[in-house]
């Protein structure tokens, strides 16, 4: 997205935009723009990948860590905001894993087994309580909330 956004100024409450960053050449403007048309208290939910294979090729440009995506929050206006991360070192070798199966010419029932084994350890793992992801972390993904 190169040009503005065809709404008027403070026209929304709340905006929803979900892996989607990372596809456009210009992410800084496109947060401006939601920015822009985000009424007064309006809130931004956003989700972007930080670990995540190539995809929606050749529109797919960038990864974020939680410092660059502070950083494009702020330069699109947003001062008040919370970035949180999801998964860690065991998501990221997990989703790894999985694609690498994915590409192997194993029989498909021995396949179909070790998927469901590596999604079956790395669930219970994620069924307990882990404290919040710290910014210095190998994240899978980042959530934030940010209000105009």
């Amino acid at each position: 997205m190169n040009s503005p956004l065809p709404f008027k100024n403070g026209i929304t409450d709340c905006i929803i935009i979900t892996e989607v960053l990372e596809h456009l050449r210009n992410p800084s403007f496109t947060l401006s723009e939601i920015h822009r048309v985000l009424k007064h208290r309006g809130k931004l939910f956003l989700t972007v990948p930080s670990f995540f294979r190539p995809h929606e090729i050749p529109n797919d440009f960038c990864r974020f860590t939680f410092f660059g995506l502070k950083y494009l929050l702020q330069k699109g206006g947003f001062k008040n905001f919370q970035i949180k991360g999801h998964g860690d070192e065991f998501t990221i070798l997990a989703e790894s894993l999985m694609f690498a199966l994915r590409r192997t010419h194993l029989p498909k029932k021995v396949l179909l087994f070790l998927i469901a084994f590596i999604n079956t350890i790395f669930y219970l793992r994620e069924r307990k309580k882990f404290p919040e992801v710290s910014p210095e972390r190998n994240t899978i993904g980042l959530s934030a909330i940010a209000v105009k």
